[in-house]
């Protein structure tokens, strides 16, 4: 996806993208980026490039202006780089049924120029055709998991709107919710219908469908007004369809949530007082690693939870992840499965009162003769 997506020093940026795509034929994005578009020639084609065709399309309804350009074509074929990620913090509510994520991101404000103040002697390239940069905002709404019933994202507290993209698996080109069919995969495109596979070993994995909620056109001059700072939040919450008598509940997050590990992590469990008491917190994550799940109970049925390094509780847990982790995972342990207002207790109650009713009529047929 996104040939022209420049190279990061890592040492300048640091954790700046987490490593891998597992499940993917190519990387989700997440963050803000800054675009650029330089408009080529129509005449020369590169058969190695999957995206010369679209290239075409694009230059074409640039220069007709006629409001025929597919701004998500527009995108798929940009230069783009990454706004540098300084802070990443992760929130975590979970009840019976729901979880909720907030993710806040600190970026700096110097990276954000405004291009409408720039000297023309800055903006003005004769040679190469240009379209003016702007800035977007992706997030992988796929690894958001399965039942999200509400997702929003603020930029220094402003909300913004954006819309669900799907990336073609063949070459990673934006779709649009807009163009059904093809968003849907009932295209009459064979080769977007046809899932892409890598091969593995002996075996072929399918790889999964990535969809991304994108806001194309981010107005970042206004919206940071002078601030040496600015934050994103993104919040989604999701809920469990089918619920069972469980003894665990788990609260997955993917690390493609954000363009960096994690700084904190926090989280807060209250349960209904139809469930059993919390035992334990505990995640997988933490086994042979530096980290360690700090627990605050604040009642049988509600608790406070946080990552912290052993080392220090001062000091930041990004750099204690393991890059092989695609996901951070807590387990919230029960004292035993949920009953509610079940059969069992109902049954209970019910033999609680024969038993006293008869011992009521024993006592009498005892006692009748004496009060003779």
């Amino acid at each position: 996806m996104f040939p022209l997506q420049k190279e990061i020093d890592s040492r300048q940026r640091p954790r700046s993208f987490v490593v891998g795509k597992k499940g993917y034929s190519i990387a989700p994005l997440c963050g803000l980026y800054r675009m650029e578009y330089e408009l080529g020639n129509d005449t020369e084609k590169d058969p190695t490039d999957p995206f010369s065709v679209l290239r075409q399309e694009v230059n074409q309804g640039i220069r007709l202006n006629d409001g025929s350009l597919d701004h998500y074509a527009l995108l798929s074929v940009s230069t783009m780089t990454p706004l540098v990620c300084l802070e990443s913090t992760l929130s975590l509510q979970a009840t019976r049924k729901t979880k909720g994520y907030t993710v806040q991101l600190s970026y700096t404000a110097e990276e954000v120029v405004d291009d409408q103040q720039k000297p023309a002697e800055e903006t003005e390239q004769p040679a190469v055709e240009r379209v003016k940069p702007w800035y977007c905002f992706f997030f992988p709404f796929s690894e958001c998991g399965a039942g999200v019933e509400t997702f929003s994202v603020k930029i220094n507290k402003t909300p913004l709107f954006g819309e669900i993209v799907r990336s073609r698996r063949r070459d990673g080109r934006l779709i649009s919710s807009q163009q059904k069919k093809a968003f849907l995969g009932d295209s009459s495109d064979l080769e977007d219908e046809e899932p892409v596979k890598k091969e593995e070993g002996k075996t072929k994995k399918e790889q999964k469908l990535l969809y991304f909620y994108i806001i194309g056109q981010v107005d970042l001059p206004s919206l940071v007004q002078g601030d040496k700072k600015m934050s994103v939040e993104v919040f989604w919450r999701t809920r469990q369809l089918e619920y069972q008598n469980v003894t665990k509940i788990f609260i997955p997050y993917s690390f493609y949530c954000s363009p960096c590990y994690p700084d904190s992590v926090r989280g807060r469990v209250q349960l209904d007082p139809e469930s059993p008491p919390i035992r334990d917190i505990t995640s997988p994550n933490c086994k042979g690693s530096l980290l360690y799940v700090r627990t605050v109970s604040k009642g049988e049925r509600s608790a406070l939870f946080r990552l912290e390094a052993v080392q220090s509780a001062h000091t930041s847990i990004a750099t204690n992840f393991n890059e092989k982790d695609g996901m951070l995972l807590f387990e919230v342990q029960l004292g035993k499965a949920w009953k509610g207002a079940s059969a069992d207790e109902i049954s209970y109650w019910g033999l609680f009162t024969v038993i006293a009713v008869l011992l009521l009529i024993l006592w009498y047929f005892l006692t009748k003769d004496l009060q003779l």
